[in-house]
């Protein structure tokens, strides 16, 4: 059997990044209205500082103000919201980010209530996840949105199709589930005191499966049918030894590519398509609050 055709996000992040650098070249003319990001890191670990570079590089490059906050690993839970409180109050900023994972001292819970609902561009507040669930026009996190945008580009009407969610997390399992349900998908949702073999069974039946477990290289070729669509959203470092290591996803990706139709991972396709989703998610937040004609926002160029 041939490996599976592989994804790719790149090229399309990029086209995205462009819409949205034209859109605030518009703004800025006309409206006198320029978008601004906020990204905020807490702790030292290596991983999330490449991921923050990232977001912020790509925002310099649409044309975006980026506040950024790198706090040290110390930080407590009131010096992060006085932070969150002072993104707020400022006008000039639309939007914010919050990097996970944060320190276990960290209360990132109450730190994402405290952030301004219209602010938050990576969905995770309560009443963008309620707006999400009923079909509102919220604020949407952006990987699932990356993802969704991947099935459909590859697969395109996906509606009756049987879809598998591995896993649950606020950030990209519970807001994918539900994308996919709009999309008309049948999903079933899997997470981690479902039986390895209830998961592996269902997986099995389903044309699409999506890994957002958070577990390195756990999903294996038996668990995927043949010619079945997978994404993988995770992003892992696995140290082989002294002075050595290597990105990894929630899939055994050899494995998994040689029984699959498609593939496509965190680091070519998802993550890319992702950054490029969080900004437009900005130019919207803007838009909206400066009561711009939402045409302003306006900006996918994909089909």
């Amino acid at each position: 059997m041939a490996k599976a055709v592989i994804l790719e996000g790149r090229e399309d992040a990029e086209d995205l990044r462009d819409a949205v650098a034209a859109r605030v070249r518009a703004l800025r003319d006309y409206e006198r209205v320029r978008p601004g990001l906020a990204l905020i890191r807490v702790g030292d670990k290596g991983e999330t500082r490449s991921m923050l570079d990232h977001r912020e590089q790509w925002a310099l490059d649409a044309g975006f103000r980026v506040n950024r906050h790198d706090m040290p690993k110390e930080s407590t839970t009131r010096e992060l919201l006085l932070v969150v409180e002072g993104i707020n109050d400022d006008s000039d900023i639309n939007g914010v980010v919050i990097l996970e994972p944060v320190p276990p001292g960290i209360d990132i819970g109450r730190v994402r209530r405290a952030v301004d609902p219209a602010k938050d561009v990576d969905g995770q507040h309560p009443l963008n996840i309620g707006d999400l669930t009923m079909g509102a026009a919220g604020l949407v996190p952006s990987l699932p949105l990356a993802v969704v945008d991947l099935l459909r580009r590859h697969l395109g009407d996906m509606s009756g199709r049987r879809a598998v969610v591995l896993g649950r997390c606020l950030g990209v399992g519970q807001p994918l589930a539900r994308l996919l349900t709009d999309a008309d998908c049948t999903v079933t949702q899997v997470h981690s005191r479902t039986s390895l073999t209830d998961v592996k069974a269902i997986s099995r039946e389903c044309e699409i499966v999506v890994a957002a477990l958070n577990r390195p290289e756990m999903v294996r070729g038996d668990w995927i049918s043949p010619g079945a669509t997978v994404i993988d959203t995770g992003r892992h470092t696995i140290h082989a030894g002294p002075g050595e290591s290597r990105m990894v996803g929630d899939v055994k990706r050899d494995e998994v590519i040689a029984v699959a139709g498609a593939f496509a991972d965190r680091f070519e396709a998802v993550g890319p398509l992702g950054i490029a989703m969080l900004l437009r998610n900005t130019l919207i937040a803007c838009c909206r609050q400066h009561r711009v004609d939402m045409k302003m926002a306006e900006c996918d160029v994909r089909t």
